[in-house]
């Protein structure tokens, strides 16, 4: 798989020209490649398209477009910033993408992993105890990751990142709850809540 040059002149301007893209991943729909541009910054562009795997997402050539809007409304409420950088669809309506400001660290499972071979309780713990902090920051925003998974998490040397929001769920508006038959929809986002029905911000939690 390629990226159009399209995508990469909508979502980098400018600095498309000189942009250098690697495949990172390419699962069950979702492709991720690295951008490194000529000026050092990096971004992580993530497409989406359809899925015929039974073990995907339905719907999943939208999982991009989902994932952006909550990661705005994420923005917004101040739970996480800096993120979200741009984001589009593919021609014929074949799929989505999602450009993201690339973040340090490895895969969770890749982290643990090496402590097999170099064991230190100290790092391990380390590592277990910054990313419940970043779910707990999470929850005390009133929001849900929705798919945690070791894959989903990038700790490092001061922290630890939470990553793919397509499945997450905001605040719950005031007034009655979606019933569960109401809630059983194929899209990621909740049944009829929209952006601008969201609560206001919130205090930002997350540094």
């Amino acid at each position: 798989m390629t990226i159009p040059e399209q995508i990469l002149t909508d979502a980098f301007g400018t600095r498309a020209p000189d942009a250098r893209v690697s495949l990172v991943a390419d699962r069950r729909g979702t492709a991720l490649w690295r951008v490194r541009h000529g000026n050092g910054d990096q971004h992580a562009l993530k497409i989406t398209t359809a899925c015929s795997d039974p073990q995907g997402h339905v719907d999943s050539e939208r999982l991009a477009l989902v994932e952006a809007q909550l990661l705005q409304a994420l923005e917004r409420d101040g739970v996480i910033t800096g993120f979200y950088h741009q984001h589009g669809e593919l021609p014929d309506d074949e799929g989505s993408w999602l450009a993201l400001r690339w973040l340090p660290g490895e895969e969770a499972d890749t982290a643990f992993a090496k402590l097999r071979h170099t064991p230190s309780d100290r790092t391990a713990a380390r590592y277990a105890a910054a990313m419940a902090a970043a779910v707990a920051d999470l929850h005390d925003n009133g929001w849900r990751h929705g798919d945690m998974q070791e894959v989903h998490f990038l700790p490092h040397d001061t922290g630890a990142h939470l990553l793919d929001f397509a499945m997450a769920q905001p605040p719950a508006p005031a007034g009655p709850r979606p019933s569960p038959t109401a809630a059983r929809t194929t899209s990621s986002t909740p049944p009829n809540w929209q952006p601008a029905d969201w609560p206001p911000s919130r205090p930002n939690t997350w540094n």
